[in-house]
């Protein structure tokens, strides 16, 4: 949430918010293993492209392989159409993580199939930049774009009110 908080903060300091890009630019991650041939999903969750390069910020609970999340393989949905689910179209990579955080950044690397993707030749794709998380104040009224449901469907819009912060021992 603390990432979407932060990227609604930009859009809203530019005199509105591109709910259509946002969507576009939030994505549905599997998290899988392959079992005799099968690929078996162990986790998911929603992540947003902030680069037109394919670097996507996401939670790392559902991301990093550890004993509730066993699966070693990445895939991304993206929107094509806004009113349907996500497509699955490629494979990811993690480039960083701090669990303390619950926050990883993964990079497109592959082809759904597998295939490695060359330098340069990812499509440019849909993002958002990253907000000042100092400029979020309670009371504030936030958008929220994500999946809240890991059955078939288009990616959600949510409003609410920031009504307090928790404090990290980190």
């Amino acid at each position: 949430i603390i990432l979407m908080l932060t990227l609604q903060t930009v859009a809203q300091s530019v005199g509105g918010i591109d709910i259509d890009r946002i969507k576009r630019a939030t994505v549905f991650i599997y998290q899988a293993r392959n079992v005799d041939n099968n690929l078996i999903v162990t986790c998911v969750t929603t992540g947003t492209i902030v680069s037109f390069d394919g670097l996507i910020l996401t939670n790392a609970h559902s991301t990093v392989m550890g004993s509730t999340c066993n699966g070693n393989i990445l895939i991304v949905a993206l929107n094509v159409d806004l009113d349907e689910p996500p497509i699955p179209k490629y494979r990811a990579d993690i480039a960083q993580v701090d669990e303390g955080l619950d926050i990883a950044l993964l990079r497109i690397s592959r082809e759904l199939d597998g295939r490695l993707i060359g330098d340069g030749t990812l499509p440019s794709l849909p993002f958002v930049e990253i907000g000042d998380s100092s400029e979020v104040v309670i009371d504030q009224n936030i958008t929220v774009v994500g999946y809240g449901d890991i059955n078939n469907q288009p990616v959600e819009v949510t409003r609410g009110t920031i009504t307090a912060f928790i404090t990290e021992p980190r």
